[in-house]
């Protein structure tokens, strides 16, 4: 007798994943309850059972039948009825109930059924067209919801994802490492049920650039990234795998616009495509508006003509942008060009490359227009508005000879590369003698290392000290991620850690405590651990009018790749991650005088 094997336990065996969705599983019949009435009593019955119709995507629950020209009210009022769309063993209980109430319409349903549909019922009862009665439907996919189309394609061991974000016409996902093998599935399911978009994508990778981009895979429909988004009544373009746009900061972006009021100063350092300045900028506001990113730069310059908007944008390193146009140290303006991503000079670098005879509009005020230390005679608005309007009338010549060099149109291929003077650090003291220019409000969107950049405020205005009291300093706007001072394992962190934590860093950055009355408002959970805050706070004076002054390098310290934002010493390593990355901008490097003098003294020499 030969010995009996041994017990095995049965392996584990994962089915293939299909390259396409199997539409055939989703066909199939299904009885759901279901109301005769009249054509005439079409409007009470629906309003009497307006809680119980049935809904299924693609599925009117009101219908036609051509036969006896009544209405069939197609009803949820079994509680197996949710399961009677995704599961067949529910059929022959969906019958029993049917039959149920077909042979007492509304005793049983006294239970089930609202109050006014009840009533509805006694009133017609003796009416022999008002009939309760099973209905067979037909289910393909396009009767299912997205969330039930994943459940059936996908294991139940798998996270399914919940959410996504859609910008435009494109749909945004995040995916879990262990929902990879179903994204082409995933893909095609959202381009199913969501028409309005055309392509799906999915983040490989973490923000790893100074340019706050990732790397991004097309999972399903077309590859095209060029999206257009409107919000707080504008219209944003821009190609969504070269710059940074997180739609789910739209009612923050209205939040903090509706708080700024006409004519006020706003300057952003870090617009992005300028979400914050670009609405401000409709309303009334006079925007000054900077990005790092020369892409960013690119669709903030292009987003302003396309709302008409007046304001004056920037490629410049946040720090060296914001001590510039503080003491009012001219910074020259070259009109808004499209280059490729590869064709794009380093933001440090003092060359840029612009198409020559590229029309000016008057939704980009050239940057020459800035107040002039001759005409600021006070920090008032009032003043700096007459400063603006006097300096514009005072380069009215310097803007004309610009206009007739570039009145010669040439082809789409002809560039020329212009070399412009780079920025001082210190302003002559010449330029010094009319006070600074008169900021409003400071928007700093950098939630990753917005707080480090605080350090420029440290001596900002000290060679202004002795006007102190004419001066009224602006309010900071500053977003960042906290997940607070003791970080719990799995657990959001308190309010009272986060402003512990945040009080902390920005002590560390600008040499000395915040406001009292700073704000630390909590805009969003941006991960179960961590959350996304507003700081706002009026620069103190010991901060801004402080003897030493944090000056820091330009970003730049080592070779950009302009497409991509990486330093060569860092893109050669992909696994760094973006914390890190972001620190390492801002890290604290103090200049010493030779520097500044060294950066002070640049000329530029103009190449034909």
């Amino acid at each position: 007798m030969a010995a009996t094997p041994p017990l095995r336990a049965p392996s584990t065996v994962t089915p293939p994943v299909p390259e396409k969705l199997p539409r055939d599983i989703f066909q199939r019949s299904v009885l759901v309850n279901s109301l005769l009435v009249p054509a005439n009593l079409t409007s009470a019955a629906m309003a009497a059972f307006r809680d119980v119709l049935l809904s299924r995507p693609q599925l009117k629950p009101v219908q036609h039948v051509p036969e006896t020209g009544q209405r069939r009210l197609l009803l949820d009022v079994s509680s197996s009825n949710s399961e009677l769309a995704t599961s067949e063993s529910s059929h022959n209980d969906a019958a029993d109930a049917c039959t149920a109430i077909a042979s007492d319409p509304v005793a049983p349903l006294e239970n089930a059924l609202p109050s006014q549909a009840v009533a509805f019922l006694k009133e017609h009862s003796a009416n022999s067209a008002v009939q309760l009665s099973p209905f067979p439907i037909q289910m393909d996919i396009h009767q299912y919801t997205l969330s039930e189309i994943l459940a059936k394609v996908i294991p139940p061991s798998v996270v399914i994802p919940s959410s996504f974000e859609t910008i435009g016409h494109i749909a945004h996902l995040n995916l879990l490492d262990e929902t990879l093998p179903y994204k082409h599935l995933v893909g095609e399911a959202i381009l199913l049920k969501r028409k309005n978009l055309r392509t799906v994508i999915n983040k490989v990778g973490t923000i790893s650039t100074v340019y706050r981009t990732f790397p991004l895979e097309v999972i399903a429909g077309d590859d095209d990234l060029n999206a257009e988004v409107r919000e707080s009544d504008c219209r944003f373009r821009f190609n969504f795998g070269e710059v940074y746009w997180n739609s789910r900061l739209g009612d923050e972006h209205r939040y903090l616009v509706n708080l700024f009021k006409p004519k006020e100063v706003i300057v952003d350092l870090m617009a992005g495509i300028g979400p914050f300045a670009v609405p401000a900028g409709r309303r009334g506001c006079q925007v000054f508006a900077n990005d790092l990113n020369p892409r960013s730069y690119h669709y903030l310059c292009e987003n302003a003509r396309l709302n008409k908007t007046r304001i004056e944008c920037y490629n410049r390193d946040a720090r060296i942008f914001a001590r510039n146009l503080i003491r009012c140290v001219p910074m020259t303006a070259v009109a808004p060009h499209h280059p490729s991503p590869a064709s794009i000079s380093p933001p440090s670098s003092e060359t840029v490359t612009t198409a020559e005879g590229e029309d000016r509009t008057t939704s980009i005020v050239d940057s020459r227009s800035l107040p002039s230390r001759s005409s600021s005679s006070s920090s008032s608005r009032s003043s700096s508005s007459s400063s603006s309007r006097s300096s514009r009338s005072s380069s009215s010549s310097r803007s004309s000879s610009s206009s007739r060099s570039s009145s010669v149109t040439p082809s789409s291929s002809s560039l020329s590369t212009r070399t412009i003077r780079e920025l001082k650090l210190e302003p002559s003291p010449e330029s010094m003698s009319g006070g600074p220019m008169h900021v409003d409000r400071l928007v700093m969107n950098l939630p990753g290392a917005a707080v480090d950049f605080l350090d420029v405020l440290r001596g900002l205005w000290y060679p202004y000290r002795e006007r102190a009291a004419e001066i009224r300093l602006p309010l900071v706007h500053c977003y960042s991620f906290s997940r607070g001072l003791d970080p719990r394992p799995g657990r959001q962190p308190t309010h009272e850690s986060v402003v512990a934590d945040l009080e902390e860093r920005i002590t560390l950055a600008m040499g000395y405590p915040p406001p009292a009355d700073t704000d630390y408002r909590v805009v969003r959970d941006v991960a179960p651990t961590k959350v996304m805050v507003c700081i706002t706070f009026r620069v103190p004076p010991e901060v801004a009018y402080a003897s030493q002054q944090l000056a820091l390098e330009p970003v730049q310290e080592e070779p950009v790749d302009a497409s991509s934002g990486q330093s060569s010493s860092s893109s050669s390593s992909s696994s760094s991650s973006s914390s890190s990355t972001l620190e390492s901008v801002g890290e604290k490097r103090a200049l010493s005088a030779t520097e500044d003098s060294s950066v002070s003294s640049k000329q530029a020499r103009v190449s034909s």
